[in-house]
């Protein structure tokens, strides 16, 4: 699971302060390039990530280039890029709202700004966000797949839950014995 990291939150406060509802284009970070998920809501922890989340809908892995299956699920395959070892988040409730992307923000001020960075950042083109392959091996974001095979990292999971930390289940039920946190799907 990552782990929380002081100076990636102080890089994501001071952009969720700026109240621009765009990704920062400014990357680096102490300990390299950094990954970014944004959100705006009124409940940001509990909604933005909620948000993030519902992209898993969108996305099979091994499906073409980006695993997306329609729409956008590029927040999901950063939060389960197996490759993060650090993460920090910032929010801010931001008066008004602007978008350097041109986006029309009218109606969400007063909305906090939720932003999180990561690192390693993930969602490189043609790569998974993690390898499959017999339980017990070391994976890591950018890992090319194998055929079948079981999640690895030594624990499996069968279903009804979502790993944190770069998994994907199939089937019902659920066994986790590798120390990993899981959220409900």
């Amino acid at each position: 699971m990552p782990e929380w990291d002081d100076q990636l939150a102080s890089k994501a406060e001071q952009w969720a302060q700026g109240c621009d509802f765009s990704h920062n284009q400014d990357k680096s970070s102490a300990l390299g390039t950094v990954g970014e998920n944004i959100a705006i809501n009124q409940d940001p922890i509990h909604g933005g990530i909620k948000h993030w989340e519902s992209e898993k809908s969108h996305w099979t892995y091994g499906n073409s280039d980006t695993g997306c299956t329609r729409g956008s699920c590029g927040h999901y395959t950063q939060i389960i890029w197996a490759a993060t070892t650090k993460i920090g988040c910032g929010v801010y409730t931001c008066s008004q709202f602007s978008s350097s992307d041109g986006g029309d923000m009218s109606g969400f001020d007063g909305y906090k700004y939720l932003v999180c960075n990561y690192y390693q950042a993930g969602n490189y083109p043609g790569e998974p966000p993690y390898k499959t392959g017999k339980g017990g091996e070391k994976t890591t974001g950018g890992d090319k797949p194998t055929e079948g095979g079981t999640p690895t990292g030594g624990w499996e999971t069968t279903g009804g839950e979502t790993p944190t930390g770069g998994w994907e289940t199939t089937g019902e039920g659920g066994t986790q014995t590798g120390g990993w946190e899981t959220i409900e799907a």
